[in-house]
C-alpha cells in the first residue's frame, strides 16, 4: 500500500513539475517506474510513454526558450507573444513565459482587456481539464460535458449590425453549444441545417478552445473521436454539411471568430460569429476580428467587470449623445439598442 501511494504521489507530482517546465518531471516517472510491483507492465508502459513525451516537450522549451530571449532582445513584441504562447501549451505554468506574455500586452496596451474571468466558469473549466490529461478517456470527456450542457446557462449574447459590413453575432459565454434552432432554445449558435439541437459545443480554456462533439464532427475531414483543441484556420464539419472556419486573427487577443463556408443559415442570420474573449476589434485591418473596409479608426470591444464596453480614438455619437475616445477607460459602455456613431462608421448592439 504504501509503495502504490508514493507511485500515486510521484505521478501526480511530475504533472506539476511538467506544467511549469521543471526537468525533475520527468524523474519523478522514472523513480515510479522503480517502484512498480512486477508484473506491472501495462501500467510502466503508460508511465514510460509519458515519461518520453515530457522530455520531448522539455526539448520543444528549450528550443522556444531561446527563440523568446531573441525576440524580447528586439521588443518584437507580436513573435513574443506567439512564442510565449506556444510555450505555455507546453507547460501551462511556466513562469518566465507567463511574464513575457505581459510585458507584450503591456507594451501594445491590450493589458486593460485582460480583467474579466469569472470565478465560476474558472472552477467549470479546470474541472473539465482532462483533454490535457495523459490518461483520460474521451469517452469519460464527453459524457461529462453532456452532463454540463444538461444544466447550462446560456451566456450572453449581443448582434452588432454594422453600417455597409453586416451583422455580427458576438458570444460572451466560455462556453458556446452549436445545434439546430428549438423553442426551448439549447443552441448559443442556431444553424438552420440537419442537425441535433445540440449537435458540439466549443468552450474557451485560457487562450485555447477546445471542441467537443456530442454527435458527427470532423476536423479538417479528419471525424473527432473526443474533445480537440483547435488550431487557427481549421475547418469544422457538423453533420452531414455544415461547414465553418475557425480563425484567431489577431496575435495579441484570444478572441476567435467562426465563419460558415456552407450554405447554411445561422438564427439570426449574420455574417459570422465571434467567440469574444477580453476585447474584439472592428476595423480595416488584416488582423481584425471584424474587417470594416474603409474605416480609418478601429473600435474596440472589451470587457470592463460584466459590462462590455468600447473605445476608438474617433470622434462619436452613443445614442445621439457627444462621447469622448481613445481613452484607457474606453468610450462608452454598450448595452441593448446602443447606437454608436462616428464620421465614417455606424453600427448598433442588439440582445439575443
Amino acid at each position: 500500500r504504501r509503495s502504490w501511494k508514493q507511485i500515486v504521489h510521484l505521478i501526480s507530482r511530475s504533472k506539476e513539475l511538467s506544467a511549469q517546465a521543471k526537468a525533475e518531471a520527468s524523474d519523478m516517472l522514472e523513480r515510479a517506474i522503480h517502484l512498480l510491483p512486477t508484473p506491472q507492465d501495462e501500467l510502466a508502459d503508460m508511465i514510460a510513454t509519458r515519461k518520453s513525451k515530457i522530455e520531448q516537450q522539455q526539448r520543444q522549451l528549450r528550443e522556444l526558450s531561446t527563440r523568446l530571449h531573441e525576440v524580447l532582445s528586439t521588443e518584437a513584441w507580436t513573435e513574443v507573444l506567439k512564442t510565449a504562447e506556444a510555450m505555455l501549451e507546453l507547460a501551462p505554468q511556466h513562469t518566465a513565459a507567463k511574464q513575457a506574455r505581459s510585458r507584450a500586452w503591456d507594451a501594445v496596451g491590450m493589458k486593460v482587456t485582460q480583467v474579466y474571468r469569472p470565478k465560476r466558469v474558472q472552477q467549470l473549466a479546470n474541472s473539465l481539464t482532462s483533454t490535457r490529461g495523459w490518461a483520460s478517456a474521451a469517452e469519460v470527456d464527453t459524457k461529462a460535458m453532456n452532463r454540463h450542457l444538461a444544466n447550462k446557462r446560456a451566456g450572453k449574447r449581443i448582434v452588432t449590425w454594422i453600417d455597409g459590413v453586416g451583422g455580427y453575432l458576438i458570444c460572451l459565454g466560455e462556453e458556446v453549444v452549436l445545434g439546430q434552432p428549438a423553442g426551448g432554445g439549447g443552441a448559443d449558435i442556431p444553424i438552420l441545417a440537419d442537425l441535433s439541437r445540440r449537435h458540439a459545443s466549443i468552450r474557451r480554456e485560457g487562450e485555447a478552445y477546445v471542441l467537443t462533439p456530442i454527435h458527427r464532427v470532423s476536423i479538417d475531414g479528419v471525424e473527432l473521436k473526443g474533445p480537440q483543441v483547435l488550431r487557427d484556420g481549421a475547418l469544422i464539419e457538423l453533420g452531414d454539411s455544415v461547414r465553418l472556419r475557425f480563425r484567431k486573427p489577431h496575435a495579441l487577443s484570444g478572441t476567435a471568430v467562426l465563419s460558415l463556408e456552407s450554405h447554411h443559415k445561422t438564427d439570426p442570420a449574420v455574417d459570422g460569429i465571434v467567440l469574444m474573449s477580453e476585447s474584439c476589434v472592428l476595423g480595416s485591418q488584416p488582423q481584425s476580428h471584424i474587417p470594416c473596409r474603409g474605416w480609418t479608426d478601429d473600435v474596440v470591444l472589451f470587457r470592463r467587470d460584466d459590462q462590455l464596453q468600447f473605445r476608438t480614438a474617433a470622434a462619436v455619437e452613443v445614442d445621439g449623445a457627444a462621447a469622448s475616445g481613445g481613452t484607457a477607460a474606453g468610450g462608452g459602455v454598450i448595452a441593448d439598442r446602443t447606437c454608436i456613431n462616428g464620421e465614417t462608421f455606424s453600427l448598433s448592439f442588439e440582445e439575443v
